[in-house]
């Protein structure tokens, strides 16, 4: 059986996750680099969408 780069990264951050709950590791994804990366995605959609360049910038969250 063979797993798409997605199931690996879903795994693979289920597994930090376990880590940081039982205190053996740092948070596994910090929530501002998640939203950051939210706000990119958003901003991929909606250039697919409107078939032109969407620019985002470093959100205050971010820094």
């Amino acid at each position: 059986m063979s797993l798409s780069d997605d199931d690996i990264a879903v795994a693979t951050l289920l597994e930090r996750t376990g880590d940081w709950i039982r205190g053996d590791g740092p948070p596994p994804y910090p929530l501002a680099e998640a939203c950051q990366d939210h706000l990119i995605g958003l901003a991929i959609e909606e250039s697919a969408e409107r078939g032109e360049p969407v620019t985002t910038t470093r959100e205050a969250w971010a820094s």
